[in-house]
């Protein structure tokens, strides 16, 4: 009975070594791949494009104001996102040899050039999608709106 007990302490011992070690590697991938501040400019990207678009009838101060608010409260989103979100996404879809792979390929040129390059391609596609079908879309909403009101 005992041999037994043993046998699966040393087995749930592994197992948490085995889990602690695939979380190291996530924090390894995350700081790797720069998470954060890939995603603080993405969103200061977001917030330049919200700002373009805000409520034309406020003031420069209330508009600086609203802006304040809007950089607070996504800098705590993104502190919870890389911190705390990101890990158990990983953990979710990646096992560990994944999460090894990952970061060699990060770690490589190529990779390097992925980080660097990925917010300014989602600037971009941002910029293109907000002067066009974004536009075109609030329109149709628009028009929805009107149509929806005139039935009833």
């Amino acid at each position: 009975m005992k041999k037994v007990i043993i046998i699966v302490l040393v087995c749930l011992a592994g197992l948490q070594l085995n889990a602690q070690n695939k979380q190291e590697k996530i924090s390894e991938l995350i700081s790797i791949i720069h998470s954060e501040q890939m995603t603080n400019k993405m969103f200061d990207n977001m917030l330049q494009m919200m700002t373009q678009q805000s409520e034309k009838s406020l003031t420069k101060e209330q508009q600086g104001d609203l802006s304040s608010f809007i950089v607070s409260g996504m800098k705590d989103m993104i502190k919870k996102a890389v911190y705390e979100y990101y890990p158990k996404i990983y953990d979710k879809y990646f096992d560990e040899k994944d999460i090894k792979e990952l970061i060699k390929f990060y770690k490589s040129a190529a990779g390097q050039k992925y980080l660097k390059v990925t917010p300014d391609i989602q600037n971009d596609l941002m910029q293109n999608y907000m002067k066009t079908d974004f536009l075109e879309f609030q329109k149709k909403i628009e028009q929805k709106k009107k149509e929806i009101k005139e039935v009833k």
